[in-house]
């Protein structure tokens, strides 16, 4: 009979360690799961989510950013987004982490901050994997998590979001679920953070933070005609100029008074070269 009790705790105990990994996993995926070339792999190793190849399910799923085509300058935060979507599915994960596409990368790169703590999360440890909570696994049809990022203060070039998303069909285990993996790049805008800007045209832009005239002034080396492009971080352009410049100081000014507070992005176009700055206007 006290083996019978034995074997019978034994078996309850196994029953109890198995719902709590159920729900840990419900509750996020272990770092080293987002599918980046740091990371292990995804979810789908031995013993886990294995009953399919990656990406083979029927779902949609995706992650964007809402950084401008231009790319990011140091310092900067985006919003970051995955999403699933498959009919009938009801129970989703995922894990996403940023690394800088320099093939020499072995750490997370910029910042993460959690803007949903009901739904997302971060694992402990050094590098920054976001994850969901066990609140921020269900949804009928469809899931979203968003977070924000922010570049790294230093720029480190182009720099790309990876995440791995489980797609699952709510038995209880990790049998007969799907992973798939996606990723998406933000690119560093040329000229900012480790680059100069100085080359053919010594500029310089001023002030910033404006509210009304902007003065760009120009150390002119060679006769050159260039151009002045003007962008917000959607990428609309708001201002140009064309002019020539002969060798000596140059200046203008352009009038930012009806412009909208925010980050622009100044481009000087030459026959030989194009560089940037950034310009901040307040009202």
């Amino acid at each position: 009979m006290k083996k019978t009790y034995f074997i019978s705790f034994l078996f309850i105990s196994f029953l109890m360690t198995l719902g709590l990994q159920l729900i840990s996993n419900g509750g996020g995926a272990p770092s080293g799961r987002a599918g980046s070339p740091i990371d292990v792999g995804t979810c789908k190793v031995s013993g886990c989510h294995n009953s399919f190849e990656l990406n083979t399910g029927g779902a949609d799923v995706s992650i964007t950013t809402n950084a401008p085509a231009a790319g990011y300058m140091p310092g900067e935060t985006f919003t970051i987004t995955v999403k699933a979507k498959e009919t009938g599915k009801r129970r989703f994960g995922f894990e996403a982490i940023a690394v800088a596409a320099d093939p020499s990368s072995t750490t997370s790169a910029g910042n993460v901050t959690i803007t949903d703590a009901n739904r997302t999360k971060l694992n402990p440890g050094a590098n920054q994997y976001v994850t969901q909570t066990l609140s921020g696994n269900s949804g009928t049809d469809s899931i979203s998590w968003s977070f924000d990022w922010t570049a790294p203060a230093t720029a480190v070039g182009p720099v790309v979001f990876y995440s791995a998303i489980n797609v699952t069909n709510a038995n209880g285990n990790t049998a007969g679920d799907h992973i798939y993996t996606r990723r998406d790049t933000i690119l560093q805008v040329p000229g900012t953070g480790i680059e100069t800007v100085k080359e053919i045209l010594a500029a310089k832009l001023f002030p910033s933070p404006a509210s009304d005239l902007v003065r760009l002034e120009l150390d002119v080396q060679d006769y050159t005609a260039f151009e002045v492009k003007v962008s917000d971080l959607s990428g609309r352009q708001v201002f140009s100029l064309e002019d020539d410049a002969y060798p000596g100081p140059y200046a203008t000014t352009f009038d930012v008074s009806d412009w909208k507070t925010g980050i622009y992005l100044v481009s000087l176009h030459t026959g030989r070269e194009v560089s940037h700055q950034k310009l901040t206007v307040v009202h």
